[in-house]
């Protein structure tokens, strides 16, 4: 932990949001704003490092703030911006609308357009001569809006969940780039290609005529399989049936599951029926909202504008602390090249994306708290890997609590590039999954995962796919737990090895209730699951072979020109675009992962060289499947399968654990782990305080509220039958995100 610590510093510069910039930027007068006290700094630091201090309040940012290379400190004397002392300050993207613009909705025809349930509860405002309306312009859906921190919710039907597909008229036009010969088809709003479909529940008469006023209106779900969720616009909507205007990358309505596709609208005024919801008129220029409190002179109603709010690029020693950030359209916080720069103690929220750290070495974020954001929450983007270098960058997230609790956005962390951290992070209800990596030599550790891919199908809690060259990456000691299969929805995974990924270890985790499979090896090479704990889930470990004669059917086709290059299924070649011709064949690649050199000469497509070994397994449906193909008669004998080592793995009981009950899986004192298993740190998993965390949720109340919450629902049930009219309150509990018992 001594990437965090901050030594003292030689000069100070202090900003108030009541400052003026024509001041000295002492404690008695301050400057205004950052980008003043950065050029301040400039003027005073000589070689040293300094420190801005923001007293409490909040800061309006139309532009960010960009550090770069003059703006460096160093490893003795960082540059370091801060709040002050005991304040809370807030660094505010949004543009705020005067909340006295706004009247209660009267009169018969304005009342008429609205939800029988909202009249008399929505108020508009009137942005045509306000340059405010020019802020929802842009974008496939336009901005997001907050109130007082709190985040609204664009209106929709339904209100939580999603509505289902009940009789498609006409399948619309198909194609997948990379996979469909020739061109994408054309299209227009005059000249709609897309599926034309009725919903199963029955729709308001009030959206075709809406749409036939404002023509702006979305479909978001899951239109063919549960791992493809996409949001399309619509180009007609006639009576029931609604037409997408373009082409869809699989037969809209068409799966191999057994539940209806589902789908929700987004962008209606006559669906505005609930407290927290907005919509914005583009033709009329009018804003609504049903708040959930009174709107009073004090009330900030902000419109996510300014794209980014703090810039670091080549910058080095710069340490940002302390603050909360909102209201940014796409990444509040960009780390970008550099090195040494570090994010710490900070909140941010209600934001388009997270913090993206890209390019540079040895950046991080650590102990920051991150809810209610779009994108990714965290993408970790560093180290080089090619044929003739791989070289790790050192990023880091550390000791971080990343939720969703009004946004309905799936993605969680992303990690890429060579020799990156996640570790000891709290990462929980997520619609979509966790963590997704790709790349060589990243640490995944120490992490507590739970209710997460809350709606998905297939996808796992931690996901690599695709890569024949993802070696050295280890998933270890983490405790994942409760992840909860959609019924009849394609199963899930917990860590989710996925298209002959190929290299990675996943050694000493806890997974309890951990999905359908709780460590799936979809078909990839070289994968060692060693020394985990399997509790109370379906399949503990999954592998498969049965994915060989496909990819290579489909290998012939990417080289004869039949498919078009570059696809997720060209594997080789996509590796080699990486590694170099035959790039497993030399140094650094062949020196540094033999086993690498060794798969790829012989199958790349099989799952050559994968163990299993020193696991342990309590209350588990199965131990281990393996698959050669589809059905019944597609269970083979993991022990016989070629190629793949399975030694030591053995049963336990539930009460060699001091308190199962209370999801605390340590054995018990008087109780020794089997022969060879090494202790899984399981003390030392999720959240601490630091001197940037100083106060912790409460482990045990969160993890007796989801325990109880699921206790009597199956991870995964083959017998469980898919109600569309129960599903939403099945999966969503009492918000569209999913609880946030970690709060």
């Amino acid at each position: 932990m001594a990437l965090i610590v901050v030594p003292a510093v030689a000069g100070e510069v202090y900003v108030a949001p009541d400052g003026n910039d024509a001041d000295t930027g002492t404690p008695a007068r301050p400057l205004r704003t950052l980008t003043a006290a950065r050029d301040a700094v400039r003027r005073i630091r000589g070689d040293g490092g300094a420190t801005v201090i923001l007293k409490g309040g909040r800061y309006a940012l139309r532009s960010p703030l960009e550090l770069g290379e003059r703006d460096s400190g160093t490893k003795e004397a960082p540059m370091v911006y801060r709040a002050a002392e005991g304040a809370t300050v807030v660094l505010d993207g949004g543009v705020r609308i005067d909340t006295s613009l706004f009247r209660k909705v009267t009169g018969a025809a304005a009342l008429g357009r609205l939800h029988p349930r909202a009249r008399g509860r929505v108020w508009a405002a009137d942005l045509n001569a306000l340059k405010q309306k020019g802020q929802f312009a842009g974008g496939l859906l336009g901005p997001q809006i907050s109130l007082d921190g709190q985040m609204f919710r664009l209106a929709r039907w339904p209100n939580r969940g999603y509505a289902h597909i009940g009789k498609v008229h006409r399948a619309g036009a198909v194609y997948a780039h990379g996979r469909t010969k020739g061109e994408p088809p054309a299209y227009s709003t005059a000249r709609p290609i897309g599926a034309v479909f009725s919903p199963r529940e029955p729709l308001s008469k009030q959206v075709a005529a809406e749409f036939a006023r404002t023509g702006d209106l979305f479909v978001q779900g899951f239109l063919a399989y549960d791992w493809y969720k996409t949001t399309d616009p619509v180009a007609r909507v006639e009576e029931d049936r609604i037409q997408l205007l373009r082409y869809y990358r699989y037969p809209v309505g068409r799966t191999y599951e057994k539940i209806p596709r589902r789908f929700r609208l987004l962008g209606l005024l006559c669906e505005l029926d609930s407290p927290g919801e907005w919509y914005f008129d583009r033709k009329e220029g009018l804003f609504y909202v049903w708040p959930p409190r009174p709107l009073n002179a004090g009330s900030i109603l902000s419109v996510w504008h300014t794209p980014t709010l703090i810039h670091l690029k080549n910058a080095s020693h710069v340490v940002v602390r302390d603050l909360a950030i909102e209201s940014a359209r796409r990444e509040p916080v960009v780390i970008e090249g550099g090195h040494d720069n570090l994010l710490a103690g900070c909140t941010i929220r209600n934001s388009g994306r997270g913090v993206t750290i890209r390019g540079g070495r040895h950046n991080g974020i650590v102990a920051c708290d991150i809810f209610d954001v779009g994108g990714h929450h965290i993408i970790l983007d560093g180290g080089t890997a090619n044929a003739s270098r791989i070289v790790p960058a050192g990023h880091y997230a550390i000791n971080n609590h990343l939720t969703q609790i009004a946004h309905d956005g799936e993605r969680g962390v992303r990690i890429r590039g060579v020799g990156n951290v996640f570790r000891r992070n709290l990462v929980h209800d997520f619609l979509g999954q966790a963590v997704v990596y790709g790349g060589n030599d990243h640490r995944i550790e120490l992490n507590e995962i739970y209710n997460v891919g809350i709606e998905e199908g297939d996808g796992g809690a931690i996901y690599c796919g695709a890569q024949l060259w993802s070696y050295g990456n280890v998933v270890r000691h983490n405790f994942i737990h409760h992840l909860m299969c959609v019924p009849q929805a394609h199963p899930r995974g917990g860590v989710y090895l996925d298209d002959l990924d190929a290299g990675d270890t996943v050694e000493g985790n806890i997974l309890y209730k951990a999905a359908h499979r709780a460590v799936l090896v979809n078909g990839g090479a070289a994968n060692v699951v060693r020394g985990n704990l399997f509790i109370r889930g379906y399949i503990g470990a999954y592998v498969t072979s049965a994915y060989a004669d496909k990819a290579r059917g489909l290998a012939r086709q990417y080289d004869s020109g039949t498919l078009r290059r570059g696809d997720k299924m060209d594997y080789v070649w996509r590796c080699e675009q990486v590694v170099g011709r035959q790039g497993w064949n030399r140094p650094p690649w062949s020196s540094r992962y033999p086993r690498f050199r060794q798969v790829m000469n012989e199958d790349p497509y099989w799952p050559t060289a994968c163990r299993f070994e020193g696991n342990l397994f309590c209350g588990n449906v199965e131990r281990f499947q393996y698959r050669t193909g589809w059905g019944e008669k597609g269970v083979g004998d993991i022990h016989k399968a070629r190629g793949i080592q399975v030694a030591g793995n053995v049963d336990v009981a539930l009460d060699a654990f001091r308190s199962p009950e209370r999801l605390d899986f340590r054995f018990r004192r008087n109780r020794r782990p089997p022969e060879g298993f090494k202790a899984i740190p399981f003390e030392a998993i999720g959240l601490f305080r630091d001197s940037h965390r100083t106060r912790l949720p409460d482990k045990k109340a969160y993890r007796a509220a989801v325990r109880k919450r699921f206790e009597t629902r199956s991870c995964y049930d083959p017998k469980a039958v898919y109600d569309p009219e129960r599903i939403n309150d099945l999966l969503y509990g009492a918000s569209p995100a999913g609880q946030g018992e970690a709060r």
